[in-house]
């Protein structure tokens, strides 16, 4: 199958309002280049050991920012495309006040092959808070490159999150801070998996994560057994918000629930993922703006969860919260 590689001009001021408003028209997944984040990852949270890529230096020479996202090329990947255009014209409207940039769209179509190698140089092995290191499946380093870190092996596949955005991040870090070991852990928009079997990797008993798209779930699958937790984590394809959705099996409350998805998303779902919590449990809210974060708040703390811990990171917001 061919790709439609659809990159979006924009600026470090409005991508992540942009990138938000993508994933709520029904974007799978995006990657974010931007000159600046990229300048600031290099010079203070690339490993030492870690060569720069000689196209990785090109790109920070350049200022610029933009969302780089892939469409199949067939009749639905051009309805998305069309759609984008007039998302981003409302979002331009809808935030007046916010410099969005150009909004320009560039599309290429790129062949299976190319896809699959284009985006492989910006993925490089990256350290997350005090205990962890996110690598690439094709990168190698050694075990005092490690450091000492649980490392998580990861390959994203198409359209999926690589583990180095704030949201992903700002969920990591919880886990690490609160998995002691012998958890439950239910994951939420699970996507590639990489929450699920973080929680697997630092000591969690038993992890169920799911996902609207049925691609996810076979990536995450994969991406478990890449990290040798495929007896830990199970993962299935399902819409939360559906009616009649339940979860599989006879574990219905779990220690800790993380749900790194949207806004929109996170408010109707606020009583199941009250319900799946565990009473003295934890919820792991993510993937929500600050502008949003006190409706959504609102919406759990009305379900009888309790936050007690406000994470932040470039705009992005992940909340704690307790069942009592």
């Amino acid at each position: 199958m061919n790709w439609i590689e659809l990159a979006v001009s924009t600026t470090h001021e409005g991508v992540d309002l942009l990138g938000d408003a993508l994933m709520e028209a029904g974007v799978a997944g995006f990657s974010v280049e931007d000159s600046a984040e990229l300048a600031e990852f290099i010079e203070k949270d690339l490993p030492v050991w870690q060569d720069v890529d000689e196209e990785l230096k090109e790109k920070v020479k350049t200022p610029h920012c933009r969302i780089v996202t892939y469409l199949a090329d067939n009749d639905e990947g051009r309805k998305m495309l069309s759609l984008l255009e007039d998302v981003c014209r409302r979002v331009k409207a809808l935030w007046p006040a916010v410099d969005f940039g150009t909004l320009e769209f560039s599309v290429r179509t790129r062949e299976e092959d190319e896809w699959a190698d284009a985006w492989k140089a910006f993925y490089k092995p990256f350290p997350v808070g005090e205990r962890l290191l996110v690598k690439p499946e094709w990168e190698t380093i050694t075990e005092e490159q490690a450091d000492g870190r649980i490392v998580f092996v990861s390959n994203p596949g198409m359209a999926f999150g690589s583990g180095d955005h704030s949201t992903t991040k700002l969920c990591m870090l919880a886990l690490e801070k609160h998995v002691k070991g012998g958890e439950t852990v239910l994951d939420v928009g699970c996507g590639s998996g990489i929450l699920s079997i973080v929680a697997a990797l630092l000591g969690a008993k038993k992890v169920l994560g799911v996902d609207i798209d049925p691609y996810a779930a076979d990536v995450a699958a994969r991406n478990a057994a890449q990290n040798n937790v495929e007896h830990i984590c199970t993962f299935f394809a399902g819409n939360t918000l559906e009616e009649n959705f339940t979860l599989p099996g006879s574990e219905q409350e779990f220690d800790i629930v993380l749900a790194n998805i949207v806004a929109d998303v996170i408010i109707p779902l606020a009583p199941r993922l009250a319900a799946w919590t565990k009473r003295g449990g934890m919820c792991v809210i993510s993937g929500v703006l600050n502008t949003r974060i006190d409706e959504v708040r609102a919406a759990l703390e009305k379900e009888g969860l309790t936050a007690f811990e406000q994470r932040e990171e470039n705009d992005w917001c992940a909340l704690l919260l307790q069942k009592n």
